[in-house]
Order: structure tokens, then C-alpha cells, then sequence
């Protein structure tokens, strides 16, 4: 890929299939403020819906992966604590520097796991501690100030311990109403700065917010897309789904689509899809599309600043304590099935059993492509006769929900 010197910025997110008013309408183009470790003010500054495409030439983009989506990781929050084997408290930092956006504590002790249902609660309380943990009390950090300070909310942000890429993101939630409460589900990690918010909701906005950011050049400032829907009653239970794909991603709430971001468009506007055949040309890849492993992240902000759909910072009217709370938090990545092929080589049957996709046909084939046996199956688990074939060597075609595998089989002499 070789990056022309140029670049092209579109003033609108592209968007495909919004979903009906019942599940949404598209509002204004925003900046979330997302829940930053670092500055917010870097990223304030990069404006609402940038959008930025760069113009690279291509000779080929990338083949679909057609693997169904297999469970990696899940947690239903059973038992009466958080998991940790599974998350940590933000290892970077318990709350923001003065003059973020948000003003929190975050703490353990603000997680209570009870009747399946993760709560992560905001609190009014008075607590003196260090914003960094592992640095010493009086170290000044960089707004000025020592790192032992005395915070005046707290609340939680949990982030999983393993590394996850492409595949389907997803939360069940509900959400408290409050001003200035800003819980959100999403993804960071990588070298050089990946973003998805799935999701950020201000105060009970009834607005949902998407956000993608990347470190397209490596200088430290990420670029940004993003974009809001509003109409939602978050305070009901809901579910966010997120399929990241090399050539999209995919938003949803309840099944239904809400947004989709495409990372490269043709110089027609139109989006390039796995599997293209796109010859060589230059064409316009987003910034912001993420391109490293991220970790999943769940928490509850509290807000000190305006933010979007018209929600206000946190007051005296705002209800303390309120929970977010999470009844569950899936990724499904997509796996190539695996079929164990025994015994092989065979005088007889060759039996193939599958670890998860029911088996719909075998066909053996001579090495010259022509079909010897065929025969359709459903289930996991399926067998072919071999014992009128000659001795040699064949190729097996296994059908399967989800895709097709060919394999090396062998035939002995009786």
C-alpha cells in the first residue's frame, strides 16, 4: 500500500439502512469526548465528525472471512463478585486530570455482582487517594497538581485482561437517568491508538452515540468519526451489538442495524468490500478505522461539562447512588471449524466429526477433479465407504454450516 500526499475529508459519516424511529433517529454529527485515558482536550480539538479519508492506491483489498462466529469470551456475571480473572480496575489511571471532563473515582468497591446482573453505582462521596495508584502521593502529574487528591464522586471502569480484534462485540444494559452520569461500552488498545465506542450515553439523553478513533500517522493524535441517534429509552434493558470486520463495522441495538462505517470508499463514494476485485487505482481508507487489537472496556463516568442530546453536568438533582447494569458481555471471533479425519489412511470408511458445525455433505474426488463419491448428512459427526476404491490418494470436500474445507485422504490396499 503506498499512501499518496493528500487527503480528503467528507463532511458526513457514511451511513447505510438507519434503522426505523422506534429504534432511533439519526441526530446530530457529535464529538462523544469517549471515556479517553489520556486528554480530552486532544481529542475535544479534533472537532465533530471529521471523518478524514486518506487517498492510498491499492492493487487488492482483503478476502472475506466467511468462518462462523464462535464464542471467546463471555461473562454472565454469576456469583456474588467480579471476575478478575477476567477484568482490572483501569490500570492506567483511577480518574482523570483536573479539568476533564470527567471527575470520578474509579473503585472496586463501586462493583456489586448480585442475581446475575453486574452493577457498576455511582456514588456522592468524599474520598482522598491517588489518581495514579502506582505512583508515590506526591509526585506532580501533568496538570499541575499532586498525584493524592481528593475526588468528590466515584465509580467504576473495567477493562478485560486479554486482547481482542476483529470479530462481534457485544452488551445487554440498561442505563440510570441522572444528570451528568456517562456510562459507555467499548474498545482500546494497539501501538498507535484504536477506538470503538459502541456506545456513549449522556445523563439518560436518550441518545446513543458511535465513535471510531485511530493514530493513522503515528504523531500521537488520532484521528476521529463519529456519530449520534437519538430516541432511545436507555433506562430500559437494550442490547449493543459491534461487528468489527477488516472492512467495516457494524452497529446494532436489539438486532436492529443502527450505523455502519465503512473503512474504504471507491473514488466514486462507494463503499470497497472484502473480496472486491478493485485493479489497481487509488482509493479514500478512513483514519479513524482501528487496525490493532483492542481490550473491552465497561464503566461509568461522571460528567463535569455539557455534552450531547442536551445533557448537563452532574448536580444537586442528580440521583446518588444509580447503577449502570449489565446483565451480560459477549465476543464471538470467527474460527475455522475443525474436522478430525479418522483413521486416515483407511482400507475402509473414513469417518470426519466436527468440534461445532453440523456436516451437510462429503464428496471425494480422484486427483483429477472427478467425483467418485457424494452424500448429504446433517449432523456433526459423517462417514464415507472407501473400500471399492483403488489404493491412492483423494481429495475430500466437507460441507459444512458456514463454509466448505477440502482435505487429503488416503486409501490403502485391502
Amino acid at each position: 500500500m503506498k499512501s499518496i500526499v493528500y487527503k480528503i475529508t467528507f463532511s458526513f459519516l457514511l451511513m447505510s439502512n438507519l434503522v426505523t424511529s422506534s429504534y432511533g433517529q439519526v441526530a446530530s454529527c457529535v464529538h462523544s469526548g469517549g471515556f479517553h485515558y489520556f486528554s480530552d482536550a486532544l481529542l475535544g480539538s479534533l472537532g465533530a465528525c471529521s471523518c478524514v479519508r486518506r487517498g492510498v492506491f491499492l492493487t487488492s483489498f482483503p478476502k472475506c472471512d466467511n468462518n462462523p462466529f464462535r464464542l471467546e469470551f463471555e461473562d454472565n456475571f454469576e456469583g456474588d463478585s467480579i471476575d478478575l480473572t477476567k477484568w482490572q480496575l483501569s490500570p492506567w489511571m483511577q480518574g482523570n486530570y483536573s479539568g476533564g471532563q470527567s471527575v470520578e473515582l474509579r473503585t472496586l468497591n463501586n462493583i456489586s455482582v448480585s442475581g446475575g446482573i453486574c452493577h457498576i453505582i455511582g456514588k456522592k462521596e468524599t474520598i482522598v487517594s491517588r489518581l495514579i495508584n502506582y505512583e508515590p502521593d506526591h509526585k506532580i502529574l501533568e496538570d499541575g497538581k499532586e498525584n493524592l487528591r481528593t475526588f468528590e464522586y466515584t465509580s467504576s471502569l473495567l477493562v478485560s485482561r486479554n486482547n481482542y480484534f476483529h470479530g462481534k462485540y457485544e452488551i445487554r444494559c440498561r442505563m440510570p437517568k441522572g444528570n451528568g452520569f456517562w456510562p459507555a461500552f467499548w474498545t482500546f488498545g494497539g501501538d498507535r491508538y484504536n477506538e470503538i465506542d459502541i456506545f456513549d450515553d449522556y445523563g439518560g439523553s436518550k441518545e446513543v452515540i458511535n465513535c471510531i478513533y485511530h493514530d493513522y500517522d503515528g504523531d500521537g493524535k488520532p484521528s476521529g468519526c463519529h456519530n449520534s441517534f437519538k430516541g432511545f429509552d436507555l433506562t430500559e434493558w437494550h442490547t449493543f451489538t459491534c461487528i468489527f470486520e477488516t472492512d467495516q463495522i457494524t452497529f446494532l441495538v436489539d438486532d436492529h442495524l443502527l450505523n455502519i462505517i465503512y473503512r474504504v470508499l471507491s473514488p466514486a463514494k462507494e463503499p470497497v468490500l472484502c473480496g472486491d476485485e478493485i485493479g489497481n487505482g487509488t482509493f479514500f481508507q478512513l483514519e479513524s478505522f482501528p487496525l490493532e487489537p483492542m481490550k473491552i472496556i465497561f464503566n461509568m463516568a461522571i460528567t463535569s461539562k455539557n455534552g450531547p442530546g442536551g445533557s448537563v453536568p452532574v448536580d444537586d438533582a442528580t440521583p446518588f447512588p444509580s447503577s449502570f447494569d449489565v446483565d451480560y458481555i459477549r465476543f464471538w471471533k470467527r474460527t475455522v471449524d475443525h474436522f478430525e479425519l479418522y483413521p486416515n489412511p483407511t482400507n475402509e470408511k473414513i469417518n470426519v466429526a466436527s468440534d461445532h458445525s453440523n456436516i451437510k455433505s462429503l464428496k471425494i474426488c480422484n486427483l483429477t477433479g472427478d467425483k467418485i463419491y457424494e452424500s448429504e448428512f446433517n449432523s456433526i459427526s459423517a462417514n464415507a465407504d472407501l473400500s471399492s476404491l483403488p489404493e491412492g490418494v483423494y481429495t475430500l470436500e466437507i460441507k459444512y454450516d458456514g463454509g466448505v474445507q477440502m482435505k487429503k485422504i488416503v486409501k490403502l490396499a485391502k
